[in-house]
């Protein structure tokens, strides 16, 4: 059967810049691109016999601490852990559960893949919620990311269960979708300008060839270069299964290899140029439509 690659749309947001790349004997300072795994993270809320995950409990009161990653540069991943109804949280979470096999609400915390990318143990994972989302380090850039289902939500949309339906339905004629975007904010904590926002489809029915519909399985490469120079990325759901709650599907994406591009820090002359161009522009007054490359990676 033809495997197709997931779909990948880049929105253009409200507020779009351009990079201006000029060499004059080095006047802008580059640092090269670093990678953020996870891999280092040691902290478990609890400890099975298929992984370990942590979900911001702290054997303390309700918190919204988040927590952090990075061995060169650090993001934040924003996480509320409430310890009502015997233990809740939305946000962010990390892990290395894993259990590929077994559907349902108690194995939220795996990834489809049973690992992280390239097999290393660690990723991190986003439950839909005020605190989904990750704060960049200062002077860093979002270059790509990947993602896939999670062991949850891929059983749900491939057999369906109490609460969501089987994608396709009976015929596996029905149009169904389910999207994770993930949108770049001016602000820490996903507040400020809108940059821009790029979909993921996670699962894909829509097509008129039954054969051609996919649910993510594999780790897949997003790029984010779409997002510019945002100081936060945040995470939202959408899809086509929705009820009189909202989304039906269990709306979580696991994600790992998160891929960080400095800014370069101009001097001198390179001050120089961008104000030169600043005050161009705004002599001109010319709209400056922006550039972007969707391609992907399967």
């Amino acid at each position: 059967m033809q495997r197709m690659c997931p779909m990948i749309v880049i929105r253009a947001g409200v507020t779009i810049g351009f990079l201006v790349s000029w060499s004059l004997g080095g006047i802008a300072s580059t640092r090269a691109g670093v990678i953020i795994n996870f891999d280092e993270l040691s902290t478990w809320t609890e400890t099975g016999p298929t992984g370990s995950y942590f979900n911001g409990n702290r054997s303390n009161a309700t918190n919204s601490d988040g927590w952090t990653a990075g061995t060169g540069p650090v993001a934040y991943f924003g996480n509320t852990y409430t310890h009502a109804f015997g233990g809740y949280w939305n946000g962010c979470a990390y892990s290395n559960v894993n259990n590929t096999v077994s559907g349902g609400y108690t194995n939220q915390y795996a990834a489809v893949t049973g690992t992280g990318f390239g097999g290393s143990g660690n990723y991190a994972l986003v439950f839909d919620g005020s605190q989904a989302y990750f704060d960049m380090p200062m002077g860093w850039r979002a270059d790509s990311v990947r993602l896939t289902n999670t062991t949850y939500a891929w059983d749900s949309m491939k057999n369906g269960d109490a609460f969501s339906k089987k994608f396709g339905g009976v015929s596996g004629n029905d149009a169904d979708w389910f999207m994770v975007s993930l949108t770049g904010y001016s602000g820490f904590g996903g507040n400020g300008a809108n940059l821009g926002t790029v979909d993921f489809y996670l699962a894909d029915f829509r097509f008129a060839d039954n054969s051609l519909d996919y649910i993510v399985d594999q780790w897949t490469e997003v790029h984010l270069a779409g997002l510019g120079d945002a100081a936060s990325v945040k995470f939202s759901f959408s899809g086509s299964d929705m009820g009189a709650f909202g989304l039906n599907t269990p709306a979580y994406v696991a994600l790992d290899h998160l891929r960080l591009t400095a800014v370069p820090e101009p001097s001198g002359g390179g001050l120089l140029v961008m104000a030169v161009v600043a005050m161009s522009r705004r002599t001109r007054r010319r709209r400056v439509e922006p550039m972007v490359d969707p391609k992907i990676s399967c």
